[in-house]
């Protein structure tokens, strides 16, 4: 199978948001979710992860596949399947890992893969048994990787999740698991131990605090972590304005939820503006001067005013989640 995709584009800062939806387009599912869908219903419009000491640009994407991707697939409706494999592999790993993505790929739906050409999630769209070759998209690049260069990658793993077995789903049901999951998130319900320093949430926002305080700060992490979560946050806004148009229904719940969903709409929007004000200070890749004390005098006022907006729009989508969940409570009692 040869190459015919076209070439890196960035819709999302959040590259496994875009990886998710990219693979979507191959699906039935392909006309359901736009990109701001997907960012919404995974949880990532709303995530915020921060290195407490230097804001490490590894903060985004110290959690599994599964939790940043595989979840969100199974969401929507798919069966999920995911290969690990650290490097250097085994010749018969290797092949367990081509196999894996021949399988997916001759069934007509790429896989996901990880550190492709840079070390982040991608798509792998093809391959030629032939020439010993894969053929890989992610932000930086389209291009090929031979079978013999992929114990070759900048990080020691290889990674690849494929989705098969397309079902039927219910959107109000995704919407209240996703509103749950991103408010247990922004709480920190799932801070791993094994993420110190890094802090999630609502906590990352103090992180974020700390480490500008503590003046030694990662110039290009500051930067990327702003791009990312700015980034998200704008899509946040686009997921919530979409409802008015999405949720065309005239049933009671529908009528209550899309006032609340207008109104975190404008909470969300008063986030990205103030990240928005930050991220013209420190943009991607330069950074600016983060560590020069009025730069960062000025960037702790603006994570403190984005911190309490969210606070106040995570306020709005608990009111969504207790909406949804007393319709579900009243359907299961009507079933009774």
């Amino acid at each position: 199978m040869a190459p015919n995709e076209p070439g890196p584009v960035r819709l999302t800062w959040t590259q496994a948001a875009q990886t998710v939806y990219g693979i979507l387009r191959y699906t039935d599912k392909k006309d359901v979710f736009s990109m701001a869908d997907v960012m919404g219903y995974s949880g990532h419009a709303f995530r915020i992860t921060i290195h407490r000491e230097t804001v490490s640009p590894a903060a985004p994407t110290v959690y599994s596949p599964y939790d940043l991707m595989g979840r969100t697939f199974e969401w929507f409706g798919f069966h999920v399947e995911k290969i690990g494999i650290p490097t250097p592999a085994s010749p018969e790993q290797l092949g367990q890992f081509i196999t894996f993505i021949q399988t997916s790929i001759d069934a007509g739906i790429p896989v996901a893969g990880w550190d492709l050409f840079v070390p982040e999630f991608g798509i792998i769209y093809g391959y030629d048994h032939e020439r010993q070759e894969i053929y890989a998209r992610d932000t930086e690049k389209d291009g090929v990787i031979k079978y013999s260069d992929l114990n070759n990658r900048k990080y020691n793993f290889l990674h690849a999740t494929a989705i098969s077995d397309s079902r039927p789903i219910d959107l109000l049901t995704v919407l209240g698991q996703s509103l749950e999951r991103a408010i247990s998130f922004s709480k920190g319900k799932y801070q791993k131990p094994d993420h110190e320093p890094f802090r999630n949430g609502l906590d990352g926002y103090d992180a974020w605090i700390e480490a500008f305080e503590g003046g030694n700060i990662n110039i290009p992490g500051n930067a990327y972590n702003l791009a990312v979560i700015a980034d998200a946050r704008e899509f946040a806004v686009r997921f919530f304005d979409s409802f008015r148009e999405k949720w065309t229904g005239q049933s009671a719940l529908v009528r209550r939820l899309l006032p609340l969903a207008h109104q975190a709409a404008l909470q969300y929007g008063k986030v990205a503006d103030a990240l928005g004000e930050m991220r013209s200070m420190f943009p991607f890749p330069h950074g600016g001067e983060p560590n020069q004390r009025d730069q960062a005098e000025r960037a702790i006022d603006l994570i403190r005013a984005a911190q309490a907006e969210e606070i106040r729009g995570i306020e709005v989508m608990e009111r969504m989640l207790t909406l949804l969940e007393e319709e579900q409570h009243a359907d299961r009692s009507i079933c009774n």
